[in-house]
C-alpha cells in the first residue's frame, strides 16, 4: 500500500470517456516503491486526510472522567457512555426488529438507544438512535464532548483543564488538520 500527502490533482477525460488523474506528491515520498506498486494495483481511493483528534484531547477527556467518577462514586466507562449518549454523534435509523442485532453488529456504533416504533401497513419499524464513540470525532464533535465534561467538572470544584489548556489542545489539533492531506 502506497499512502502520501498531495499537493495536487489534475485530471482529464479521454475521448473513451475514462479519466486520467495524475497526482503531484512531495519528493522522495516511497517512490522507489511506486513501479512494484503500478505493476499490482487494481483500486486506488482518494480522500481528504482527518485527523480524528490528538492524543492529548483524548487523555483529557479520560482524566477528566477519571477524576469525576472518584467525586461521583462511579466508573469512567459509565460516564463515558453517559456524556456519549448526551452529547456525542448519533444517528436515528428506521430498521426491520429482525435486522436489530445485526444493525448493531454492523454500525459501529458504541451504545444504543430504542426511541421508540411505528407499523404501517403491516411492517413494523424499529427507531434505533446510534450513538458512536469519540474515537471517531472530528474537531468539532470532540470539542462539544470535552466541553460538558469540562462545565461539569467545573460545578464539581474539579479543576483539571483551564480553558486555555482546552483551547490549546483544540488549536493543536486543529493545525494537524488543516495542514494534513492524505491519499
Amino acid at each position: 500500500m502506497y499512502k502520501s500527502s498531495v499537493k495536487e490533482i489534475s485530471y482529464f477525460q479521454k475521448p473513451t470517456g475514462e479519466y486520467v488523474i495524475q497526482l503531484t506528491v512531495p519528493k522522495g515520498l516511497h517512490i522507489n516503491d511506486l513501479p512494484k506498486i503500478a505493476k499490482t494495483a487494481d483500486y486506488v481511493e482518494l480522500k481528504k486526510h482527518r485527523k480524528k483528534r490528538s492524543l492529548d484531547a483524548n487523555a483529557a477527556l479520560w482524566v477528566m472522567l477519571q477524576k469525576i467518577a472518584v467525586h461521583q462514586k462511579t466508573t469512567k466507562d459509565e460516564l463515558y457512555e453517559h456524556y456519549v449518549r448526551l452529547y456525542g454523534v448519533s444517528k436515528i435509523v428506521g430498521v426491520s426488529p429482525s435486522a436489530i442485532e445485526t444493525i448493531k453488529r454492523l454500525s459501529g456504533a458504541k451504545f444504543f438507544t430504542i426511541r421508540g416504533e411505528r407499523t404501517q401497513a403491516d411492517k413494523k419499524m424499529i427507531y434505533l438512535e446510534l450513538h458512536f464513540g469519540s474515537s471517531g470525532y472530528n474537531r468539532e464533535e470532540m470539542s462539544r464532548l470535552l466541553d460538558h465534561v469540562i462545565e461539569d467538572a467545573k460545578e464539581m470544584g474539579i479543576d483539571y483543564l483551564s480553558a486555555s489548556e482546552r483551547d490549546l489542545i483544540i488549536e493543536e489539533w486543529d493545525d494537524d488538520f488543516k495542514t494534513t492531506k492524505s491519499i
